[in-house]
């Protein structure tokens, strides 16, 4: 069920169905069916009939008579189910209106934490791409030290191997003598 406060949101169901139905004249007044009881060229004032015991009936009277209250009873029904009908529509309006509310209060949340998340990763992506532009940096110093290095070495073993070349050839000359 609803809590007071959901309830107070909802518009006035049984004013605004009257003035809904007031508004677009749904409900016709029905209050006097004289016209319909009067004799044809009589006037209402002038007739002699009063009473449903002083009439003449006949049984094709007594049937429009029966179709009459049908009719009366009929329209008093549609009337009931236009009102029901009415204010089940108004109270689906409500409702309606109480979830667009609350979905378009969800989707401004939504819209503010994307708006967030956004900024969140234009930020993260400029760091990483400083932070890879750094490595790269890195990675070509490390290279070029890694480089000079390996070609000193290299210097150095060729000297070394030259120099154990000499010394061998030396030995050799000595233990040839």
């Amino acid at each position: 069920m609803m809590g007071r406060a959901e309830h107070d949101l909802l518009p006035d169901v049984s004013n605004a169905r009257s003035a809904y139905i007031q508004e677009r004249g749904l409900v016709p007044e029905y209050n006097d069916y004289s016209a319909w009881q009067r004799m044809p060229g009589v006037k209402s004032s002038d007739s002699v009939i009063t009473t449903t015991t002083e009439r003449p009936t006949s049984p094709e009277t007594e049937i429009v008579r029966l179709q009459i209250k049908a009719r009366r009873k009929t329209l008093q029904q549609y009337q009931k189910m236009q009102n029901k009908l009415v204010t089940c529509n108004l109270e689906l309006m409500g409702g309606i209106q109480h979830n667009e509310n609350q979905v378009h209060d969800q989707v401004t949340v939504l819209l503010q934490q994307y708006e967030k998340f956004r900024g969140a990763i234009g930020s993260i992506r400029s760091e990483s791409e400083e932070s890879v532009k750094r490595a790269r940096e890195l990675l070509e110093e490390t290279r070029e030290r890694t480089s000079t290095d390996l070609e000193r070495l290299e210097n150095e073993y060729k000297d070394l191997e030259r120099r154990v070349l000499e010394r061998t050839n030396e030995c050799e000359v000595l233990v040839k003598f």
